[in-house]
C-alpha cells in the first residue's frame, strides 16, 4: 500500500500512467476512488497522482479541526515527495477549495487548474446539511438512510432515475471497506465551513477551468461563475441536467472539455 508520510500524518496516495503530472482531489469524506471514472482516460495521456485527504479513505485520520491550507500543505507535501515540482491540479467541491488554496499559495506548483462544483466559501445551507448528517450518523442511523440523503444530493434527477442505479450506489458504499468516519467527518466539515477565498481569488495568476452544473444542489450555478469571475485567468463551462459531481455523472463529456482546456496548453 503505498504511503508517504506526510506533515506527521500517514497518506495514501496512487500513481498511474505517464506524462506531465496531474493531480486529483477529492471533496468532502470522498477519497481517490472518487476519480474511478476518468483513471483510464487521464493516465492515456498525463501522470496521475491521486490521493485520500487527511480524515479520509485509507489515509490518517489526526484530531481535528483540519483547515484547508493544512489539507493544501499535505497535497504540496505529497508531490515534493514524489519528486513533482510542478503539475496540473484537479479538484473537486472541497477539492475546489483545497486548488485554490494551492494555487494562492505554491503558485510555482501549479501549471494549470479545473476547479469542479466548487465556489469561493461554502453556503450556509450546505453546511446546515453536512451538520444534520453529522449528527445522524453520531446517533448511530441505518447507513442506508444516510446514503439516501447523501445520494439525492450530489445526484442529478436523469442519473438517479437509471433503473437499478440507486440500488447499486447504496450497496456500493455500504460494501466500501474506508469510509470516512465520524471523526474524519467532522474535522472535514470544519475544514470546509472555515475557508474563504473571496479576498484573495483575484490574485490567482494560473489558467483555470471553472466547471459547474445546472442541478448542482450543494453549490448554485451563480457561486460557481462568481468564482470564474473573480479568478483573471479562469473561464467557465456549464454541464448540463447533471448534478454536483459530473467527472461521475457524464465522464466521458466531462473529458472532452478538461481535454480541450489543457491539450493547448501543454502543446
Amino acid at each position: 500500500m503505498p504511503v508517504a508520510h506526510i506533515n506527521d500524518i500517514n497518506l495514501y496516495y496512487e500513481v498511474h500512467g505517464e506524462g506531465f503530472p496531474i493531480v486529483c482531489i477529492a471533496g468532502l469524506s470522498a477519497d481517490h476512488m472518487a476519480w474511478i471514472n476518468l483513471l483510464e482516460p487521464l493516465a492515456q495521456k498525463y501522470k496521475v497522482i491521486l490521493l485520500d485527504n487527511r480524515g479520509a479513505g485509507q489515509s490518517d485520520v489526526p484530531p481535528g479541526p483540519y483547515s484547508i491550507q493544512q489539507m493544501s500543505n499535505d497535497v504540496y507535501g505529497l508531490c515534493q515527495y514524489l519528486g513533482i515540482e510542478q503539475a496540473l491540479v484537479m479538484g473537486s467541491s472541497m477539492g475546489g477549495f483545497i486548488t485554490q488554496q494551492l494555487m494562492h499559495q505554491y503558485p510555482q506548483f501549479v501549471r494549470a487548474s479545473i476547479i469542479t462544483n466548487s465556489t469561493q466559501k461554502s453556503r450556509a445551507s450546505c453546511d446546515l446539511f453536512f451538520e444534520g448528517m453529522l449528527e445522524l450518523i453520531k446517533s448511530k442511523a441505518p447507513a442506508s438512510s444516510c446514503i439516501k440523503l447523501v445520494l439525492s444530493l450530489l445526484y442529478s434527477s436523469d442519473f438517479l432515475s437509471v433503473p437499478g442505479r440507486i440500488e447499486e450506489l447504496i450497496q456500493l458504499r455500504l460494501n466500501y471497506p474506508y469510509a470516512i468516519t465520524e471523526a474524519g467527518m467532522q474535522a472535514q466539515i470544519l475544514a470546509l465551513k472555515g475557508f474563504d477565498s473571496s479576498s484573495w481569488a483575484h490574485e490567482i495568476n494560473i489558467p483555470t477551468l471553472v466547471l459547474g452544473s445546472d442541478e448542482d444542489l450543494i453549490f448554485d450555478e451563480a457561486s460557481m461563475k462568481a468564482l470564474a469571475h473573480a479568478i483573471p485567468k479562469a473561464q467557465y463551462h456549464s454541464f448540463s441536467r447533471v448534478g454536483h459531481l459530473p467527472h461521475q455523472e457524464i465522464p466521458q463529456e466531462f473529458m472532452r472539455v478538461v481535454d480541450e482546456f489543457l491539450q493547448p496548453l501543454l502543446a
